[in-house]
């Protein structure tokens, strides 16, 4: 899926090392709506999607090439919406993210992988040590 058009990157989005001349990712607030509803704007905003895509194939199909553009407009618009509806919106409590009441999901102690990391490494000392102590008893053995 490619970026709308009016999205530039921005490290904190997309996490990769700033490039000479790049520009932040900005998200025209003025041009998104602003609703109480976010879940019936998410759906509206699919079905549109879906019919311009399914649009912009038939102008391709018929060359009409000015319409194209216009109808590529609109779904970079509706993207950028959808953007903007999934970065402010819980999905838990439907409310917006400054005002979300929702506990937060906290791991307690380490995580699952960190633990099993952790057991790996002592087995492997473990082996380590083990085998040490028998190259050392062999030693004694053989003077």
């Amino acid at each position: 899926m490619t970026r709308p058009a009016s999205l530039r990157p921005q490290k904190a989005f997309i996490g990769k090392n700033k490039k000479a001349g790049s520009k932040p990712l900005e998200i025209d607030w003025d041009r998104i709506d602003d609703s109480y509803n976010h879940r019936a704007n998410d759906q509206l905003n699919r079905l549109e999607l879906k019919t311009l895509r399914q649009d912009l194939i038939d102008a391709e199909a018929r060359g009409a090439y000015s319409k194209v553009r216009k109808i590529r407009r609109a779904i970079s618009h509706l993207l950028e919406a959808n953007l903007a509806i999934s970065a402010t919106w819980c999905n838990t409590c439907l409310n917006y993210l400054h005002r979300c009441k929702c506990p937060r999901v906290v791991r307690e102690g380490l995580h699952p992988s960190t633990v099993r990391a952790i057991a790996r490494k002592e087995v492997r000392d473990l082996d380590r040590l083990e085998k040490v102590r028998l190259q050392l008893k062999a030693k004694i053995q053989n003077t």
